[in-house]
């Protein structure tokens, strides 16, 4: 295969690939050839050869036996060999072609001579293998004789471990390297990645080059790093999550209002709402950030992005309370049954609540205790207490309870119905007194047939309580053989009230016609138990003569209504027609 491209293949890591120096032998050197710096990037195994890549490049990568190469020497910090000691000297060589770089190599020497001047030491060597060539040499290109035997003495093997695609090739680096290299005596460790049709990477493959114990050492040990690298891997993205997003918090909360509401006391619950019901509605108001309840320090927190989100969620839940004063005279008209009335006003107003008192309070001023204009008590006398008129009233007090709109206008609503009520019960009353006049007027008069109203009540109660006392009267004369008559009586006395006799006129006929009415039911009561004896043996026709009774009882009752609406219809006509001739005769005045 290339090796170039696979070369450059391996560099996908960050640190990758790792090599251990090598260092090939010029073979065309002779009895002191030179060495130069090299990688190992592949093996053949059956026949022990090694791809060798040359440093800086300047020779193409090429395939050389085993026994040419060996490994390279570590370097010497502060090397300050002895005279006549064994070193290697590095020594670079120039090329025919200037292009490329010159080539480093290792070459075998003595050390001559060393001096130190200004604090620097230099040092004559002597090159094996040449007798007229010495040269002047720095620490830094000076190092121990490298004695390391030939790779061809050890048994080399080649290794690759799938790599798991959700671990990425940048997640890899010199730790994988330094667990495999120390240990195990890895040479070269690179990655393979090899790619599908459409230029991606299809598979990637670890390749490591050692000693022969990698292949039993290295895959457990490989995989477990992977393991630990895609923990690894997953912990530094959720990292880097967090940390964008508390930067984007920072820079919107940085920019956001804060609103600070104080609660009134005991009243942190109602905010918050059942199960947190009115919290999570302002939390869900747009670019609302946090909504804090400190009841410890009776505190409402809102902090939003913008205003207008900040004034939304404050008209959800800032709360305020106010009371309403209803007399306790009105007090039931004014919640209706079940407080149905005060329920739709929450509702309608949209308030959290309305709490309605259990008993009245007395306000006002008081006789026992009178002031002066200053402040101060006033000794009492019969005057006084006789021309000041009494102030104190009972009231109920409603309290209400939601945010300032809902609770100003749950009370203009509260104000409307108690005015209505007030203003109905005065017309009501006004009404009644006109009525009672009017009654006056009538019985003063003397006038039968317009006093309807108090007629008709008046005979109907007295009629009702004489009725009583005739029905006991009855029961005692229930031999009496004036049946007949007295029903007559009766139901003329009731057609009488009901007709609309005046005050006492209903009251006086109700009076004598009901006592002789209950005392003739009383009589017919019974006749019917007599008349019961009799119908036994003539069942059939009392049944009939019964029926023909009703019968005819109900056509009387029919044109009797008849003629009476005939009647009012020709007086309504008659009066328009009156009202229309006045009219007619004040526009031609």
């Amino acid at each position: 295969h290339d090796s170039r491209k696979c070369s450059k293949l391996c560099a996908a890591g960050k640190h990758m690939p790792h090599y251990r120096g090598v260092e090939v032998v010029d073979v065309d050197g002779g009895d002191h050839p030179c060495y130069y710096e090299a990688t190992v990037i592949d093996l053949k195994e059956k026949e022990a050869k090694l791809l060798v890549a040359f440093k800086n490049n300047w020779r193409d990568p090429e395939w050389v036996d085993a026994k040419h190469v060996r490994t390279s020497q570590p370097k010497v910090k502060n090397f300050n060999p002895r005279i006549e000691e064994e070193v290697d000297v590095l020594e670079e060589q120039e090329l025919e072609d200037s292009t490329a770089a010159p080539p480093s190599a290792w070459w075998k020497a003595k050390i001559l001579a060393k001096s130190s001047t200004n604090g620097e030491n230099l040092f004559m060597v002597h090159f094996e293998g040449w007798d007229d060539y010495d040269d002047i040499k720095k620490p830094e290109h000076i190092r121990p004789r490298n004695r390391n035997p030939s790779l061809s003495k050890i048994s080399l093997t080649k290794v690759e471990i799938k790599i798991p695609k959700e671990l990425e090739s940048k997640d890899l680096d010199m730790d994988l390297y330094k667990d495999l290299e120390e240990p195990l005596g890895v040479y070269s460790m690179f990655i393979r990645e090899v790619l599908g049709e459409d230029k991606k990477v299809k598979q990637r493959t670890l390749v490591c080059i050692g000693e022969k114990s990698i292949a039993r050492n290295a895959p457990p040990i490989a995989k477990m790093i992977f393991r630990h690298k895609q923990q690894l891997s997953v912990l530094e993205k959720r990292n880097r999550k967090k940390e964008e997003r508390l930067e984007r918090e920072r820079k919107r909360l940085t920019n956001c209002k804060i609103l600070k509401i104080p609660i009134p006391e005991g009243m942190a619950g109602t905010i918050i709402g059942k199960g947190g019901r009115n919290i999570k509605k302002a939390k869900k108001i747009k670019d609302v950030a946090s909504i804090q309840v400190l009841d410890e320090k009776n505190l409402l927190i809102i902090v939003a992005e913008t205003i207008e989100a900040a004034n939304a969620a404050r008209e959800i839940l800032e709360i305020t309370r106010a009371t309403f004063s209803v007399p306790e005279e009105i007090w039931r008209q004014f919640v209706g049954m079940k407080y149905r009335f005060l329920n739709e006003i929450k509702k309608e107003s949209g308030v959290l609540q309305i709490r309605a008192p259990t008993e009245s309070k007395l306000v006002g001023g008081s006789k026992d205790s009178p002031k002066d204009t200053w402040g101060g008590k006033v000794e009492e006398t019969g005057d006084w207490a006789d021309s000041v008129e009494t102030t104190i009233k009972s009231i109920r007090e409603l309290e209400i309870a939601g945010n300032p709109l809902s609770v100003d206008t749950a009370l203009k609503m509260l104000s409307v119905r108690k005015r209505h009520i007030q203003e109905n019960n005065r017309i009501a009353k006004y009404g009644a007194t006109i009525s009672k006049q009017y009654a006056e007027v009538q019985s003063k008069y003397g006038v039968r047939g317009k006093g309807r109203e108090q007629g008709r009540g008046n005979g109907r109660e007295q009629g009702r309580g004489n009725g009583r006392q005739g029905r006991g009267n009855g029961r005692r004369e229930k031999k009496d053989g004036a049946n007949e008559e007295g029903s007559k009586k009766k139901r003329g006395g009731r057609r009488r009230g009901r007709s609309g006799q005046s005050a006492e006129d209903g009251k006086l006929d109700g009076k004598v016609d009901g006592k002789q009415g209950e005392e003739g039911r009383g009589n017919k009561e019974a006749s019917k138990t007599e008349a019961g004896t009799e119908a036994t043996s003539k069942p059939k026709k009392n049944r009939n003569k019964n029926r023909r009774r009703k019968k005819q009882g109900d056509d009387s009752k029919s044109k009797a209504k008849e003629e009476k609406q005939g009647k009012q219809k020709a007086e309504a006509t008659e009066k328009k027609e009156n009202q229309k001739a006045e009219a007619n005769e004040k526009n031609s005045v």
